[in-house]
């Protein structure tokens, strides 16, 4: 087999084992992943002053603002820190692409513990080399050479991840989302439990997504993911990783083993990381062992967020960044996953 395919094999059953939790016979590698120290930015963060949601965002300092060096030790210094991406590049008709989700999934094998935070993809962030803009355009401005940076956009989102957030980024792991919908097909489609029911129009069809438990195929569980114009961004990255959870749920009680050519076959050339075999071969063992209330789920929202248009009229998110580095850095004390998405954002239907 090619060695390209047997790498997607691979890096395939880490995904559903870090999400599933589901067991196979692998034996336990002796590596283990050893933090690196945290990279000092090359271009300091200039601070935005407060405004009104919605009112026009005022001009950033010309006078930079260094952010504080964290406070040694921290948890996350230690935890295997790993991103998480999802793009529909490959069908931009225009060869410009956006970045639809953004998860820092933190993973603490001591404490056998991961934490997921949700990144929403209008975060108004400073991207060094350039300046401010939507944190869903840093993969593209790297892997298209807007920002010129050795090892392109997962590089850039790695410096993007600790000028802003002050979290350091180990490893990248990018999913072409037409390729995740294949891969949810194989697995007979997924059961979402849906908190916020809501109507979506998606080109020249209408979805109705009923609150309660509904049975999705992948196209319509790429929707669920991705529709926002019936709600917004946040709600999406909530509904993100309920998707996710589904997936988990789906591939626990299947026997995956024997659909792993036809899962392989989806994946081909949807899947990019820059994980080593032994890092994949760890995580799937580990995945095996964290059970699902020990998987801890937080989405970036409002007061961390505040609403407001640039002076090109575009809307953004522009972060609390203190705030949002604190609920980083205590990303393992909130609720597990599932229990913190359980509530809807954006409940405009009944």
């Amino acid at each position: 087999m090619h060695r390209g395919r047997i790498l997607s094999l691979i890096v395939l059953g880490w995904i559903l084992t870090l999400l599933t939790g589901c067991s196979t016979e692998t034996p336990s590698p002796s590596f283990r992943p050893t933090p690196t120290p945290s990279p000092t930015p090359t271009v300091p963060h200039l601070i935005f002053a407060q405004t009104p949601v919605m009112s026009p965002l005022p001009q950033p300092s010309l006078t930079p603002t260094p952010l504080p060096t964290p406070a040694s030790p921290r948890r996350i210094d230690k935890t295997l820190n790993i991103l998480v991406l999802g793009s529909d590049r490959r069908n931009s008709q225009h060869k410009i692409w956006r970045t639809d989700t953004i998860m820092l999934v933190m993973v603490d094998k001591e404490a056998q513990e991961v934490a997921v935070i949700s990144i929403p993809r209008d975060t108004y962030i400073y991207i060094p080399g350039y300046g401010y803009q939507r944190i869903n355009v840093v993969d593209f401005f790297g892997e298209s050479g807007v920002v010129k940076i050795k090892g392109g956009g997962p590089a850039l989102l790695k410096k993007v991840f600790w000028s802003n957030f002050r979290v350091r980024v180990d490893h990248y792991v990018r999913i072409d989302l037409p390729g995740m919908a294949k891969i949810v097909d194989i697995l007979g489609g997924v059961d979402v439990e849906v908190t916020c029911p809501h109507t979506v129009h998606w080109g020249d069809q209408v979805y109705h997504f009923k609150r309660g438990k509904q049975h999705l195929t992948g196209e319509e569980l790429l929707i669920y993911m991705r529709a926002r114009k019936e709600s917004n961004d946040i709600d999406r990255a909530r509904r993100q990783q309920r998707a996710l959870m589904a997936m988990r749920d789906r591939a626990k009680e299947l026997n995956i083993i024997p659909r792993l050519p036809a899962i392989l076959a989806a994946l081909h050339n949807s899947l990019q990381t820059d994980l080593s075999l032994q890092d994949i071969l760890w995580l799937a063992r580990m995945g095996m062992d964290i059970p699902p209330e020990r998987v801890h789920g937080k989405v970036i929202s409002y007061p961390l967020v505040r609403g407001t248009v640039t002076p090109r009229g575009e809307a953004v998110l522009v972060p609390d960044l203190p705030a949002i580095r604190q609920t980083i850095e205590h990303a393992f004390d909130m609720p597990a996953l599932l229990k913190a998405t359980e509530e809807g954002i954006a409940c405009e239907e009944k």
